[in-house]
C-alpha cells in the first residue's frame, strides 16, 4: 500500500508540474499572439489614418480651394456669386478624390460652421457642424485633423448608439493659407466606417471574443459585435489601460482577459480586445484531460504492480505480522499456509515451527505452575486445619457462653459485650465447613474485633465501614480483612496514641474493590517495599495470618491481578487495597 501511495504522490506531483508548465507557456503564447494582433491592427489603422492625412494635406495644398474659401469669406457676394463660388469649390474638392478611401462626401466649412456645398448647404445637414459636440471638440482640440465618433450623416442626426445605423465617420480638418498659415476654414471628409476597419475582423478572428476601437471619450468607433450595447460596466472597462500580459475582467458575469493598444498615428484611439477565459483554457483543459488520462493509466499500472507485489510479498508478511500480534496477546494462531518455495516461504515455515514449539513449552509450564499452585493451596489449608484443630471449638464456645451469663448476672455489661465479640471471632476462625463468607459477615467480624481492641487501649479509636449495598453479598476468603485492620491499629494508630481506621468496599466493572486505610504513623519508604516479605508471622494479635499471608491468599485464590497494594507516607497514614472478580 505504501508503494502505491508513493507512486500516486509522485504521479500527482508530476501531473501538477506538467499542468503548471503547459498552462504558463500557453498563457505566454496567448499574450504574445494578442499583443502581435493588436499591433498589427494598429498598423492597419495607421495606414488608413495616414491616407486620410495625405488626402487632407492635398486639400490644403490646393490653391483653388484656398482662394475660393478666401473669396467666400469676404461675405460681399450675391446669392448667384456665392453659388458659383461653392460650385467652384466643390469641383476642386471632387477633383482630389482618392480611390483608396471609401469617401462618401467631402465639403468645406466656413469659419462660422456653415457648410459650403451646393448640396449640403441646406438646413437639413447643418447639424453636422452647428451645435455638434464633435465639431466643437475639433475646434477646441487645436488639432489640424480630428476624427469624429460614428454618425448617421447624410441622414438625420439620431441619438442612437447603434453602429449599424451610424455608418459614417467624419474627419474634420483645417484649411489654412500656405503662406501665412492663417485658418481659412475647415473641411469635412465623410468616410464609410466599415471601409476604415474592413480588415480588422479578419485580424482578430479566432482570438478575441470581443474587440473595440474607442476614442478618448470611450465612444465605440468599431466593434466585432453587430450591435454592442453600451453599459456602465463596459464603459468602465473601456476606460482602463491593460498591460501587455492582460488583465482579468468580468463582463456580465463572464470572465475575460483584457488587452489594449493605442493607435500609434492617432493616439486618441485605442484598440481594446477581450478574450473569453473559456477560449483561453480550452486548450489547457485538453492538455489537462490528456495528462489526466495518462495519469490514470499510470495509476492503473501502478495498482497492478502493487497488487502483484502484495500477493507475492506484502500479504504473507502481513499474515505473519498478524500471527505475531496474536502471540503477543496470548493467543495461539493457526499455522500459516506455505504454498511457495522462496525466502518468504522459509520465514513462514520457520515461524510455524517456532509457534508449535512455544505452544508445547507453554502448555508444559502452565501444567507445572498449576501443580505447584495446588500444592501451595494444600499446604496452606493443612496449616489452617492444624491451627483450627489445636483447640476444641465446642469447649471454648461453651466456656465463653458461661462467662457471658456470669457477666450478665454481675451486671458487667462491657465484659459481656467483649465475651460476645470474642466468641463471634472464634466461631468464624474455627469454622471448618466453609472458607468463603459474605462481605457482610466479614465486616461484622471487624466490628467485633475492634470492640475488643477499643476496650484494650486507653486512647481514642475511630473505626468506620462504608460498604455499598451491592457489595454486602459478595463472597471472599474469611478473615481476609482482619489482618489489614490489625496492622493499621498496631503499626499506625497505636504509635500515635489514637486515630481513625476506615474500610470501604464497592462493586465496579464486575469486581469488588476494597480499601483499608488509616491516618496513623505511616511506613518509611525504605521499609514499604520489604513489608510483604518481613511480615510473614506478626508478633501481635490472636491470628498468625499476616499481611504477606493475605497477599498470598488473594493471589492463590484470584490470580496476580488481585494482589495487595500498599501505599504509605510517614506521618500521613497507610492504605491497603485490592480487587477480586465477582
Amino acid at each position: 500500500l505504501m508503494f502505491l501511495v508513493i507512486t500516486i504522490i509522485i504521479f500527482s506531483i508530476f501531473f501538477l508540474v506538467i499542468n503548471s508548465l503547459f498552462s504558463d507557456k500557453l498563457t505566454e503564447e496567448i499574450n504574445l499572439v494578442a499583443s502581435q494582433q493588436l499591433e498589427f491592427a494598429s498598423s492597419l489603422l495607421d495606414s488608413s489614418i495616414e491616407e486620410i492625412r495625405s488626402y487632407h494635406f492635398a486639400l490644403n495644398r490646393n490653391y483653388t480651394i484656398q482662394n475660393t474659401i478666401q473669396a467666400i469669406n469676404r461675405k460681399d457676394h450675391s446669392e448667384e456669386e456665392l453659388a458659383a463660388l461653392q460650385n467652384t469649390l466643390k469641383k476642386a474638392i471632387d477633383g482630389l478624390s482618392t480611390n483608396s478611401l471609401n469617401i462618401r462626401s467631402v465639403f468645406a466649412i466656413s469659419k462660422d460652421g456653415t457648410i459650403l456645398d451646393p448640396l449640403y448647404s441646406q438646413d437639413t445637414y447643418q447639424w453636422l457642424t452647428k451645435g455638434s459636440e464633435e465639431f466643437e471638440r475639433f475646434l477646441n482640440s487645436q488639432l489640424t485633423l480630428r476624427i469624429s465618433s460614428p454618425n448617421s450623416f447624410p441622414f438625420e442626426d439620431s441619438d442612437t448608439d447603434d453602429l449599424h445605423y451610424n455608418s459614417t465617420i467624419t474627419c474634420f480638418g483645417k484649411i489654412y493659407d500656405n503662406t501665412s498659415y492663417e485658418d481659412l476654414g475647415y473641411v469635412a471628409v465623410n468616410i464609410n466606417r466599415q471601409s476604415l476597419f474592413k480588415d480588422m475582423a479578419d485580424v482578430f478572428d479566432g482570438t478575441f471574443s470581443q474587440f473595440y476601437v474607442v476614442d478618448e471619450n470611450q465612444n465605440i468607433i468599431f466593434s466585432n459585435l453587430p450591435t454592442p450595447s453600451p453599459s456602465v460596466e463596459l464603459s468602465n472597462l473601456l476606460q482602463m489601460e491593460y498591460p501587455p500580459s492582460g488583465e482579468s475582467v468580468s463582463i456580465q458575469g463572464t470572465a475575460y482577459m483584457g488587452y489594449s493598444q493605442t493607435v500609434s498615428h492617432y493616439p486618441n484611439w485605442r484598440i481594446i480586445g477581450f478574450i473569453d477565459y473559456d477560449d483561453i483554457y480550452q486548450p489547457i483543459r485538453r492538455i489537462i484531460l490528456t495528462t489526466l488520462l495518462v495519469f490514470l493509466l499510470l495509476i492503473v499500472f501502478a495498482a497492478t504492480i502493487h497488487y502483484y507485489l502484495a500477493q507475492r510479498i506484502t500479504v504473507p508478511i502481513r499474515t505473519l505480522k498478524k500471527a505475531m500480534r496474536s502471540i503477543r496477546k496470548g493467543e495461539w494462531p493457526s499455522p500459516i499456509p506455505v504454498t511457495r518455495e522462496d525466502e518468504i516461504s522459509e520465514i513462514l515455515d520457520s515461524f510455524n515451527k517456532m509457534n508449535l514449539s512455544l505452544q508445547k513449552m507453554t502448555t508444559q509450564i502452565a501444567a507445572q505452575q498449576e501443580e505447584a499452585r495446588k500444592n501451595e493451596v494444600a499446604l496452606l489449608q493443612s496449616q489452617l486445619d492444624l491451627l483450627e484443630s489445636q483447640i476444641n471449638p465446642h469447649f471454648i464456645h461453651n466456656t465463653l457462653n458461661t462467662m457471658k451469663y456470669l457477666a450478665r448476672i454481675a451486671h458487667a455489661e462491657k465484659l459481656e459485650n467483649l465475651i460476645v465479640s470474642f466468641n463471634a471471632l472464634l466461631r468464624t476462625s474455627m469454622s471448618t465447613d466453609t472458607l468463603m463468607i459474605p462481605l457482610s459477615e466479614e465486616v461484622e467480624n471487624l466490628y467485633h474485633y475492634m470492640e475488643i481492641q477499643k476496650e484494650r487501649y486507653d486512647f481514642p479509636i475511630d473505626f468506620q465501614c462504608e460498604i455499598s449495598s451491592n457489595a454486602l453479598s459478595v463472597l471472599l476468603p474469611k478473615l481476609i480483612l482482619q489482618p489489614l485492620v490489625e496492622n493499621s491499629l498496631f503499626h499506625g494508630i497505636a504509635p500515635n496514641d489514637g486515630g481513625s481506621i476506615h474500610v470501604k468496599a464497592a462493586v465496579s466493572e464486575n469486581r469488588l474493590w476494597v480499601m483499608v486505610w488509616d491516618n496513623g504513623a505511616g511506613i518509611p519508604e525504605s521499609k514499604k517495599t520489604l513489608l510483604l516479605e518481613r511480615l510473614h508471622a506478626p508478633n501481635r494479635g490472636y491470628s498468625s495470618i499476616g499481611i504477606a499471608n493475605v497477599n498470598e491468599r488473594l493471589v492463590l485464590s484470584y490470580g496476580a491481578s488481585s494482589h495487595l497494594i500498599i501505599e504509605s507516607k510517614p506521618e500521613s497514614g497507610t492504605s491497603f487495597s485490592f480487587s477480586i472478580p465477582i
